[in-house]
């Protein structure tokens, strides 16, 4: 009896103390939601109520409480959050009415810092040490003085000759090129008011970088260099609630889209980690990557604005770089993948882009590099099996290993002739010299020779 009766005081005393913490979630309802405002979800109740959540429509709001809202303009949307608390053997759910505003544009800056640069390529010689950063209504998404920073990368870009007029609406940015007797004018146009940035032409955004330290063209001779007038481009920023923010007369963008527009074209980035921003060129090698992922925040869970700026950034770079043969938008087949993509837990962020790109993509030139500066630096999100790529990317492969077994009964001699006009040369791999070092190994003087 003694046992029965600890039991029935327990349960009683589970009831008593989910009901309080149920008064506790109700709170969650009184307050409306947007990019803005964080909607945190406890799993501890106050009182000592175990709680998990599940979200009905987790494209707006998702099992972990980050915010996905409707378009600027567009209607509130709700979207029922189920919590299940438990306690001892007592359990209840409780569903909460979450009301999600649309996206709303920022009001101020409340911090700025200015933020070491560090240069970790050889190919632009670039007298910069600090790069103003700011950011805004106290969210975690950098920002960058477009002026500013253009001014500030002169050696990667021949910023002196770009021309701001600003108006009311925003900033004009316009610069010539001559070429062969001829002179191209290239202009774009960044809206605040409609939050658009437009261009007669894409070029804008290629012709205004110095020359790398490595000549890449060394070994071949240049007949004629042409510019043409290039394709128009409308970025609209809403359509990935992203915005432009205007200020005394300054225009500021996020970091990462800055670095996508203006200097993607050069291979060289600029990589923001919270402490640093760092210069990389190209695909960046295994020591880079460790240096870029040292950071303040490293083992630490992403916030939420950034978790959900990160989903609508490889939107908006998906959409208009990446050329995906789907005649849909990257949040319609991103779909699948929400649940790890857009968590806070950097090691499911890692998982989720990482299955995205390798399973959804399933592409042979779209890979996985390096993971996020918020994971643990001392774990990395690898490829060890076919098993985690797409059924056409494993074809390949298993394609690819049957043609190797056949290359194993070789002749020794590396070739042989079908006829007198006919040969099969083997080769393990292929080599092309470089531009640096033309007397260097490479497989067509292999074969010339043979």
């Amino acid at each position: 009896m003694l046992g029965l009766s600890l039991i029935l005081v327990a349960c009683a005393n589970g009831k008593n103390i989910i009901e309080r913490d149920i008064e506790d979630l109700l709170l969650l309802e009184s307050i409306s939601y947007n990019q803005k405002t964080a909607l945190v979800l406890p799993y501890k109740g106050k009182h000592g109520s175990t709680i998990t959540w599940i979200s009905s429509n987790p494209e707006v709001v998702t099992h972990e409480g980050i915010i996905l809202p409707p378009k600027k303009g567009e209607t509130s949307i709700q979207a029922t959050l189920s919590a299940t608390l438990k306690n001892g053997f007592s359990s209840q759910i409780k569903n909460l009415n979450i009301t999600v505003l649309p996206f709303d544009d920022y009001e101020n800056i409340t911090s700025s810092k200015n933020i070491s640069f560090t240069n970790l390529s050889n190919e632009y010689n670039l007298n910069l040490n600090q790069i103003p950063t700011y950011f805004l209504d106290n969210g975690n998404i950098p920002y960058l003085n477009i002026e500013e920073s253009l001014l500030l990368l002169d050696g990667l870009i021949y910023s002196k000759d770009l021309e701001f007029l600003y108006t009311d609406s925003g900033v004009d940015i316009s610069y010539l090129v001559e070429s062969n007797s001829n002179t191209f004018e290239y202009k774009a146009y960044f809206n605040e008011l409609d939050n658009t940035i437009t261009s007669s032409s894409l070029n804008f955004f290629s012709s205004y970088f110095y020359s790398t330290q490595t000549d890449f063209s060394k070994g071949l001779d240049v007949i004629s260099t042409e510019y043409n007038s290039g394709l128009p481009i409308k970025f609209d920023l809403d359509e990935y609630r992203m915005d432009l923010f205007k200020k005394d007369n300054n225009l500021y963008m996020p970091a990462h889209l800055f670095n996508i527009l203006f200097l993607n074209d050069s291979y060289f980035n600029l990589y923001y980690n919270y402490d640093n921003f760092y210069g990389i060129y190209a695909i960046p090698e295994d020591n880079v990557v460790k240096t870029l992922r040292e950071s303040s925040l490293n083992n630490t869970y992403i916030p939420f604005d950034i978790v959900r700026y990160n989903y609508d950034f490889y939107a908006f770079t998906f959409d208009y770089f990446y050329g995906i043969s789907k005649p849909m938008s990257f949040y319609s087949y991103s779909k699948a993948y929400l649940k790890n993509f857009l968590s806070r837990d950097p090691q499911k962020s890692s998982l989720g882009q990482f299955q995205f790109i390798n399973e959804e993509l399933d592409e042979l030139h779209s890979s996985y590099d390096a993971d996020s500066f918020y994971l643990n630096k001392n774990k990395t999100t690898k490829l060890t099996s076919l098993t985690q790529l797409g059924e056409k990317t494993q074809n390949w492969y298993q394609t690819l290993y049957q043609v190797q077994a056949l290359t194993k009964a070789r002749p020794s001699s590396n070739y042989k002739f079908l006829d007198n006009e006919t040969a099969i040369i083997y080769l393990d791999s292929f080599d092309t010299k470089a531009s640096t070092d033309l007397n260097g190994k490479d497989s067509s003087d292999f074969m010339k020779k043979l």
